[in-house]
C-alpha cells in the first residue's frame, strides 16, 4: 500500500519537513515560567521585559521546568533555539 500524498511541509503525525532536510531530529524541550510584579512600563516596552527576564534567569541557580523530548509537535508559542 503506498502512502497518502500530503503537503510539501507537514504530515498528519505532525513531523514537518524542509525542502532540503529529512524530517525533524528528537529534541529537548523545558518550558519554564517567569513571573514578575506588574509594571506598566514593562508591558509597554518589549525590550524593558526582554532584559528584565534575562536578569532573572542569570541571578537564578537553578531554572525549574517542564521538560519533554523526542520526535515532538512543532510547539505554538515562541521557541528560543541554541545558535550553532
Amino acid at each position: 500500500m503506498t502512502e497518502p500524498w500530503y503537503d510539501n511541509k507537514a504530515r498528519p503525525d505532525g513531523f514537518v519537513f524542509d525542502e532540503m532536510k529529512r524530517e525533524r531530529s528528537k529534541v529537548i524541550r523545558a518550558t519554564i515560567t517567569i513571573e514578575v510584579p506588574y509594571e506598566n512600563e514593562l508591558m509597554n516596552y518589549g525590550d524593558k521585559l526582554n532584559k528584565k527576564l534575562k536578569q532573572i534567569i542569570a541571578d537564578t541557580d537553578y531554572i525549574p521546568h517542564e521538560t519533554s523530548a523526542g520526535n515532538l509537535k512543532p510547539c505554538t508559542r515562541p521557541v528560543i533555539r541554541e545558535k550553532i
